[in-house]
C-alpha cells in the first residue's frame, strides 16, 4: 500500500501510516480487539466452528491508585477463578499474579508489594504474600453466600498461619524450590552436600538458604530465589 501510494506521489503516507501504528501501540482497546480477532479466528480453525467466541466486549476501566481501590480490584481478579469453581484456592491457579508471585515470579511480587505497600514496612516476600493474602481471602469472606468462596472458619485458619501458606498448599502451587533449588533438605543436610561436593560448587558458596513463601518447616535450598 505504502510502494502504491507513493509511486502516486503521495510522499508522506509512509509517515502518516507510522504515526496511526504508533497511537495503536498505547492504544489497549485496539490491542484486545486484536488479540481477540486473532484468537477466535485461530480457535474457529482449530476446532471447525464459525462465529464469534467471546460471550462480551472487552472492558476496560480507569481506577484510583490510592485508597485501597486498585488493592480491592486486585483482589476481586485474584477470587475470579475461585467465584468460577476453577479453583478451590488462588494459589493453585496458575494464570493470576498470587500464584506467580507464590512460585517466584519477581514482577508479581513487586506489584504485590506496591498493592500492600499502604499497609505497612513489609520486606520479606512471605510476609507481603501472606497480607495479600489475608486482604482477599477476607474479601472472599465477605462476599455473597451463594457464591464459592472461602469460609469464616478459613479465614480464620489463615489469620493463625499469617496467611502464609501450609505444606500442602504451597505444594499445589507452582513453586520454583522444587525446579531451581539445586538441593533441598535441612540446612545440614546441604551444607554437608556443599562441602562433601566442595570442588564442583563455586568457592565460597558453602549456605544453605531457608525457603520462603511458606511454612516449610526447616527445609533449606542451594539457592536463594526469594520466594
Amino acid at each position: 500500500w505504502i510502494e502504491e501510494q507513493t509511486a502516486s506521489g503521495d510522499l508522506e503516507c509512509r509517515q502518516r501510516f507510522l504515526e496511526r501504528m504508533r497511537l495503536r501501540m498505547y492504544d489497549l482497546s485496539a490491542f484486545m480487539k486484536d488479540i481477540k480477532m486473532r484468537f477466535s479466528k485461530w480457535y474457529n480453525r482449530e476446532n471447525d466452528r464459525k462465529g464469534t467466541l467471546w460471550e462480551e466486549r472487552f472492558k476496560s476501566l480507569v481506577i484510583e491508585g490510592e485508597e485501597g481501590a486498585l488493592l480491592k480490584t486486585a483482589a476481586y481478579i485474584e477470587l475470579n477463578p475461585v467465584r468460577a469453581g476453577i479453583v478451590d484456592d488462588p494459589a493453585t491457579y496458575r494464570w493470576c499474579s498470587y500464584a506467580e508471585a507464590v512460585s517466584g515470579g519477581k514482577k508479581a511480587l513487586k506489584g504485590i508489594r506496591e498493592l500492600i505497600s499502604g499497609r505497612g514496612n513489609l520486606l520479606e516476600p512471605a510476609d507481603v504474600l501472606g497480607a495479600y493474602r489475608l486482604y482477599f481471602v477476607q474479601k472472599s469472606v465477605d462476599q455473597s453466600s451463594r457464591r464459592p468462596g472461602f469460609t469464616q472458619d478459613q479465614l480464620e485458619e489463615e489469620k493463625k498461619r499469617q496467611g502464609r501458606l501450609s505444606v500442602p498448599d504451597a505444594l499445589l502451587a507452582r513453586v520454583r524450590y522444587f525446579t531451581d533449588g539445586a538441593i533441598l533438605g535441612s540446612r545440614e543436610f546441604v551444607r554437608d552436600f556443599l562441602w562433601s561436593r566442595r570442588s564442583e560448587f563455586p568457592r565460597g558458596r558453602k549456605q544453605a538458604f531457608r525457603m520462603r513463601g511458606a511454612d516449610w518447616e526447616g527445609l533449606y535450598s542451594y539457592r536463594n530465589l526469594r520466594v
